[in-house]
């Protein structure tokens, strides 16, 4: 990367960052709709400042702490806490990456696969979310990087827990709504989501 794309990173990090601190100062709280904050832990990845990084990845939790992310987002945030040397963090970040969309280490991999038998929920769970990412300029997915997440993906416990996130995605296939359409969902919203808070 070059110096002149390295300062133009960071002057559009510093414009979404601004953007969003001035309407807070103005309005109480964050107006987001385009969704400029996902953004902002992949650019500041592309440039690897990982003490920038970990600094927005507390503020963001504090200003957004319902938030469940995005995929590349989150793919962003396992490869800071990954190249930080934060094993177990990344580890958490891994699956819920995975579980943000579970095409994303297929594609990462150059390995792209067919639609799942399941439930997709919005379009973010979907491979056409990251159809048209370039992942040959994120920095940050280093060999090293690379290896351990394929590595994650293939071992016998995430298998084990894809197959349950696959197996509560087809029930909610067919499941009519009522308590036991809800129970699943809450399962499945814990299964996802319910480590978060020890991230």
């Amino acid at each position: 990367m070059t110096d002149s794309e390295r300062k133009r990173i960071q002057v559009k990090i510093d414009h979404y960052k601004k953007a969003m601190s001035d309407f807070k100062a103005r309005m109480g709280f964050i107006d987001d709709g385009r969704g400029n904050r996902y953004e902002i832990p992949v650019l500041q990845m592309r440039l690897m400042d990982l003490t920038p990084a970990l600094r927005y990845y507390t503020w963001f939790w504090k200003n957004f702490p319902d938030d469940i992310g995005e995929p590349i987002m989150n793919l962003a945030w396992t490869a800071m806490f990954f190249h930080r040397g934060e094993t177990a963090k990344a580890n958490a970040y891994f699956y819920l990456t995975l579980f943000s969309n579970p095409y994303l280490f297929s594609y990462v991999a150059g390995k792209p696969m067919g639609l799942y038998d399941m439930w997709h929920g919005a379009n973010v769970d979907e491979p056409g979310w990251f159809e048209n990412v370039d992942f040959d300029s994120f920095e940050f997915l280093t060999p090293q990087f690379r290896a351990w997440l394929w590595e994650r993906y293939e071992s016998a416990e995430t298998k084990e827990v894809i197959s349950r996130f696959m197996e509560l995605n087809r029930k909610l296939n067919t499941e009519p709504v009522g308590e036991k359409r809800s129970a699943l969902v809450d399962e499945l919203f814990q299964l996802k989501y319910g480590g978060r808070g020890g991230i």
